[in-house]
């Protein structure tokens, strides 16, 4: 199955209680089987209020997790 139309969030980000943790929703299950982690934590930007938050992600503290 080749699926062509990328995932979109559902929703908006959640902040844990942490205040260091947050999780995103997707309409899709999201294929991990080949997800490179230090790609995903050099690419992952996050914006505040439109602005580029130039926040630093460490890809040996970025996870992921599927929640069903």
């Amino acid at each position: 199955f080749n699926d062509l139309e990328a995932p979109t969030l559902v929703g908006q980000p959640e902040l844990n209680s942490d205040g260091k943790t947050f999780t995103l929703n997707f309409n899709e299950t999201l294929d991990s089987k080949d997800l490179n982690l230090a790609q995903l934590a050099s690419n992952f930007k996050l914006f505040v209020d439109g602005n580029d938050f130039a926040a630093n992600f460490d890809n040996t503290s970025t996870t992921r997790s599927v929640l069903a």
